[in-house]
């Protein structure tokens, strides 16, 4: 199955433990979600993964692969 990219400037409604792609440039990611829970890795199987800490709703993201652990939750990536 392909891995879809989030594209930048439109929200997106991850599925929980399915993996996102990430543009290849920085981006922040903003939720409005209550307590989100994300996993990133430079893997698309997660072997070295990492969970971002949000500040505000926000967080720095750039290439690689995402994905929300917690639930379903609604992002949007923009450009600073």
């Amino acid at each position: 199955m392909p891995t879809e990219v989030i594209p930048i400037g439109m929200p997106v409604l991850m599925t929980q433990n399915q993996v996102y792609a990430l543009p290849a440039v920085e981006c922040v990611l903003y939720t409005d979600a209550t307590a989100p829970a994300f996993e990133v890795s430079n893997t698309q199987t997660f072997t070295n993964k990492n969970a971002p800490t949000l500040t505000g709703g926000s967080v720095a993201v750039s290439a690689g692969f995402i994905r929300a652990t917690g639930s379903a939750t609604l992002v949007t990536l923009k450009r600073d």
